[in-house]
């Protein structure tokens, strides 16, 4: 009780309501119950408690379990008030009503209908037909057979339909009516009442988008996290062929034939290799290198190579904000998209067409940054690419961003270029949106956080060519086998020494007794044991910081690095990789 208020929120003490509960577990009960805690600074919150009797040996004990209900309260009082809004909405549009005479076909109604019709008071012929004619055309046929279905059949009227204003605004009304009869049993006449649900109906459209896209999402990052994994096996399987294709060819002793084949795989697993990193794109595995940088400046940059890429046939054009559009993310991942979403639009335009390229920011607040689930409010910067292409079918378009899903021809497309867009965009916080009418083409529209423009942008370094050898002694810690057999017999062949381990765990034991002589530790990043290539890394430069770190990484969390990146000794080898590549890395590394 001393972790509970004086009293709950019926007005009963809690030491007595508690007492209460114990009694009925006690009793043999299982009670389930909202009760209100008091946390170590004084706030009060809810919880949800259940409580059950089990027997410790021979004594009976009550066992609690207390959970925080904070966030689901919030979303229910959200939820009612959302609720309220609408009945008030609703009582506040008016209730218009009416009769209509059966036998005579006059209708009568109040001036509360004319308002929900848009028609001036009082100037207006009150009749069947004026009332017809307000109709939506796709709706007046269900309305006239409704209405001969009541003269005829004495049924009582319910229905939503759309009335068209004069203003030619579009409205929701929820219309019914009650009909009366004669002592023979024949319709007289019916009265009934009429509101406006357009607010309702708007709500129930967004809600079911909204749900939508939170079901594509979900999907999507289902899918995301199965490709991530599948990269990551299929990434170290492609780095010993790779290493193990490059050193045989580097043997004088290989055959011209079996050369000739080796240069084959080598070819194939450069494609795979490729594959594979656009499966990373998409799964948000791919580790980044943000900067800051200005949309526009790249979109001009990428423009001449966008023109080659598109064809002669279709025209480029580039619409850009007028001023800089500041925003932090990897140029290389940005450019990727840009040439996924012009790829795209070529191919929708196979007889030629145009290419609009087009820039802007948008400013989100608290109320309209529900447009899209991702969005959170402030201010974005955005790319939009529209083609004049055939356009994308409404079956089709919420499935666009599915890996693997494709409507080209076989050969034509690995079904990864969207898919690759829509992972790229995602890791950068970032959103993308789809607007497209058969035959007239397609939109598509990528938000990225905006950021406030530096005083200068960062250079990169120039990094000179050095020497692919040396003496140093590295801790090599890779727990495929064949990854890590090939790679120590890489750096032996340049003189290295290497002391291999086959997980963190181990690679602890052996820099116990061998820290004075490493220089370097080169290690995968996802291990088993319970320690990954992170962890080693960050408990090792605790202890030397003067060690220099190469993590190598065929699947990485979007996080990974990010305490490690701020260490300027640590660098990361992309998997697969190439004997020269990982030479380069290795001597980078050690002299910088």
């Amino acid at each position: 009780m001393e972790l509970s208020p004086p009293l709950q929120p019926d007005g009963r003490p809690s030491i007595e309501k508690g007492a209460e509960y114990i009694e009925r577990a006690m009793a043999g009960e299982t009670p389930h119950f909202e009760w209100t805690h008091r946390d170590a600074e004084g706030r009060d919150f809810p919880c949800e408690v259940r409580l059950l009797r089990i027997e410790i040996g021979d004594r009976p004990v009550v066992r609690g379990s207390v959970t925080d209900i904070s966030e689901r309260k919030l979303v229910d009082d959200g939820l009612r008030e959302r609720e309220e809004r609408l009945r008030a909405a609703l009582s506040a549009s008016g209730t218009g009503t009416f009769r209509w005479d059966i036998r005579t076909n006059a209708l009568n109604w109040d001036e509360a209908l004319d308002a929900l019709f848009g028609l001036p008071k009082g100037q207006t012929v009150r009749s069947l037909e004026n009332f017809i004619r307000t109709v939506h055309p796709d709706d007046r046929p269900g309305v006239i057979e409704r209405c001969e279905r009541c003269a005829k059949e004495g049924e009582d009227f319910s229905m939503e339909f759309r009335v068209i204003w004069p203003d030619g605004s579009l409205h929701w009304l929820d219309d019914r009516g009650k009909t009366f009869f004669d002592e023979a049993g024949t319709p007289l006449y019916m009265t009934g009442a009429c509101v406006e649900i357009t607010e309702r109906i708007r709500a129930e459209e967004a809600l079911r988008e909204s749900e939508e896209r939170l079901r594509q999402s979900q999907k999507l990052d289902a899918i995301g996290q199965l490709a991530g994994g599948v990269a990551h096996d299929f990434n170290n399987i492609l780095a010993a062929m790779m290493m193990q294709t490059e050193l045989s060819l580097g043997s004088p002793d290989t055959p011209k034939e079996v050369r000739e084949g080796l240069s084959d795989i080598r070819s194939y697993c450069e494609r795979a290799s490729e594959l594979v990193r656009q499966l990373l794109l998409f799964s948000r595995r791919q580790i980044m290198q943000p900067r800051e940088l200005d949309l526009n400046e790249s979109v001009t940059h990428l423009a001449k190579m966008l023109q080659r890429i598109i064809g002669e046939d279709v025209h480029l054009q580039l619409n850009l904000h007028p001023t800089q559009l500041n925003t932090r993310v990897d140029s290389g991942m940005l450019d990727q998209v840009l040439l996924n979403l012009a790829v795209n639009a070529r191919d929708a335009m196979p007889q030629g067409g145009r290419l609009r390229i087009e820039t802007s920011e948008l400013i989100l607040d608290e109320q309209s940054s529900h447009i899209h689930p991702d969005a959170k409010p402030g201010r974005y910067v955005s790319i939009s690419v529209s083609d004049t292409g055939c356009g994308i079918p409404p079956d089709i378009l919420p499935r666009i961003f599915e890996p693997f899903y494709t409507t080209k021809e076989q050969g034509k497309g690995t079904g990864l270029g969207l898919a690759t867009v829509f992972g790229i965009v995602k890791q950068h916080d970032g959103w993308v949106t789809v607007t497209s009418e058969l035959g007239q083409g397609a939109n598509f529209s990528v938000f990225l956080p905006a950021s406030q423009p530096s005083a200068a942008l960062p250079q990169g370094k120039t990094v000179q060519p050095m020497a692919q050898g040396g003496d140093e002694t590295i801790l090599l810690v890779e727990d495929e086998p064949g990854v890590r057999m090939l790679t120590r017999r890489v750096l032996e062949k340049h003189k290295y020494h290497v002391i291999e381990a086959s997980n963190g765990v181990e690679a602890l034991e052996l820099w116990k007794q061998h820290r004075d002589k490493v220089s370097m530790l080169l290690t995968d990043m996802v291990m088993p044991g319970g320690l990954n290539g992170q962890q080693l890394a960050l408990q090792l430069l605790a202890e030397q910081p003067n060690l220099r770190v190469t993590i190598m990484s065929g699947y990485s969390a979007e996080t990974a690095g990010q305490e490690l990146d701020e260490q300027s000794k640590v660098q990361f080898l992309e998997k697969p990789f190439t004997p020269v590549r990982l030479l380069e890395v290795v001597r980078h590394c050690l002299d910088n």
